[in-house]
């Protein structure tokens, strides 16, 4: 009996470690990005694994035409993507929204237009956000088109904030892309319903 027992406990420890492996394995397949988006003369197909800080999008535009597929490499953990014509050109872009893996959630945007037979990125000016933006900023951002502007919402943080909880309201950034730049422009940003 006593040599059983160490037996019986090795087949429960075995049996909870293959659990705790399905899981994670399930956990992963879920976080898979996968989105066709639509217009009346195209398709745009996007899919990532979207399970790590830097993962791979797989791009496929579709018409009667022109067939591209492009992959990039892209930093973060995709949260939606939608397509605008922000320059008001006639042709639709691509808007890929991504948040950084961790606390944080600090986001990006990844932007595309079909140029040439290919996809053409656009920049988001992520890095060069100047102090009065970034200040009490510490991401959990989300990205919208709005009357031909991409919106960046994000809370802001007094300076004894916990991650969980921002206390000084949001801030919204508008962006504009104009005419046949390769850059989205700051066009204003204000703060809205500040906690006391």
């Amino acid at each position: 009996m006593k040599n059983i027992i160490p037996y019986i406990l090795f087949v429960i420890a075995t049996f909870i470690a293959c659990n705790n492996e399905i899981k994670q394995v399930q956990e992963e397949k879920n976080t898979a990005f996968n989105k066709i988006l639509k217009s009346d003369s195209f398709f745009v197909k996007l899919f990532s694994d979207n399970n790590k800080s830097l993962n791979k999008l797989i791009i496929e535009f579709s018409s009667d035409s022109l067939l591209i597929k492009q992959d990039f490499v892209i930093e973060g953990i995709i949260s939606n993507a939608e397509m605008a014509d922000l320059d008001n050109n006639g042709n639709k872009e691509l808007y890929v929204y991504c948040n950084s893996v961790g606390s944080g959630s600090y986001g990006n945007v990844f932007s595309y237009r079909v140029k040439n037979n290919k996809f053409e990125q656009i920049s988001f000016p992520y890095t060069t956000m100047n102090d009065s933006i970034t200040n009490g900023y510490m991401g959990h951002d989300l990205f919208h088109i709005k009357d031909s502007l991409l919106i960046r919402v994000f809370p802001i943080y007094k300076e004894n904030d916990i991650n969980a909880k921002p206390t000084g309201g949001s801030r919204i950034v508008k962006y504009k892309l104009e005419g046949n730049s390769k850059s989205l422009v700051m066009v204003s940003f204000k703060d809205e319903n500040s906690l006391n």
